[in-house]
């Protein structure tokens, strides 16, 4: 959830943390030890997501069939109001109508417990979470004593919708507003500045030579450089995003996809070019050096 320039990731502290008060707790002979939660943020979420999901199944099932009760109500309200009927095919008309509002008015009355229930269990695992997320925020701060700005993404999730149900989900569920506020309220109390830049292809090139990366599917916090290996995805990105904010202050959060994925590439160019400088002189340096010696 939370990594810095400075290769750090606030999982690790997190799991560091508890690992040392289950040791503690292990020398008193306490039986705290093995009911401590280990777990982080982002090991916490997708599970708390997936069963909020499974949870509201039959209520979202239960809600879509009082829903088209009500649409075939109106239906048949509509079909009443017809000129051409008989008596008869009227009166047949309004009890369907009855019916069918009768039906929908016991669903909606008997599934207001399940709602409070799903509400207050949400309410919990959201508790939760945010704990999770102060937890996490101060031990990074903690950790590292000579932070003097912070730059974070600017996350908006707007426009950003998938065509997998699950990702949409996860998507709506993220709590990076109060990631973010969270961020400025223990910032502010340091005195840390707190400064937003535009995240695009952050993740997709290298932060020490500029060569694009690729991702591993299967664990999507690895990162492979041709020349530089294996790294970990998100210090790589944060590196970037420390990179944007000192070299390219004109980027804001409008600035085109395009415009951006230029100064990666020059990037690029410029590296080549002054690690084929750094080559010339050491080939000149040795030269010279051999020229010297008798």
């Amino acid at each position: 959830m939370l990594s810095t320039s400075n290769n750090i990731l606030s999982a690790e502290l997190k799991k560091k943390k508890t690992e040392d008060k289950k040791q503690a707790l292990r020398k008193n002979k306490s039986k705290a030890a093995e009911t401590l939660d280990q777990r982080t943020y982002k090991e916490c979420f997708y599970p708390a997501s997936d069963f909020l999901s499974a949870r509201g199944v039959q209520r979202n099932r239960m809600r879509d069939r009082r829903k088209n009760l009500l649409k075939q109500a109106d239906q048949e309200k509509f079909a009443s109001k017809k000129p051409d009927l008989s008596p008869q095919e009227k009166k047949a008309c309004e009890e369907r109508t009855y019916s069918l509002l009768r039906k929908a008015e016991r669903i909606r009355k008997n599934n207001t417990r399940g709602r409070k229930s799903f509400a207050r269990q949400s309410r919990k695992i959201q508790a939760h979470l945010e704990c999770l997320i102060n937890e996490e925020i101060a031990l990074v701060l903690k950790t590292d004593q000579n932070i003097g700005h912070i730059v974070m993404e600017d996350l908006d999730i707007r426009g950003a919708a998938s065509k997998y149900k699950r990702m949409n989900r996860l998507l709506s569920e993220w709590m990076y507003g109060v990631l973010q506020e969270r961020i400025e309220y223990k910032a502010g109390l340091k005195e840390i500045g707190v400064s937003y830049v535009n995240q695009a292809y952050s993740s997709q090139y290298c932060h020490i030579c500029g060569a694009k990366v690729t991702r591993d599917k299967s664990a999507h916090e690895k990162a492979f450089c041709p020349v530089h290996k294996e790294m970990n995805a998100d210090i790589n990105a944060a590196s970037n995003l420390v990179w944007i904010y000192e070299n390219h202050p004109e980027i804001t959060k409008w600035t085109p996809r395009e415009s951006i994925k230029k100064l990666y590439e020059e990037r690029i160019e410029q590296l080549k070019n002054q690690q084929e400088t750094k080559q010339e002189t050491k080939q000149e340096v040795k030269q010279v050096t051999s020229q010297v010696t008798p």
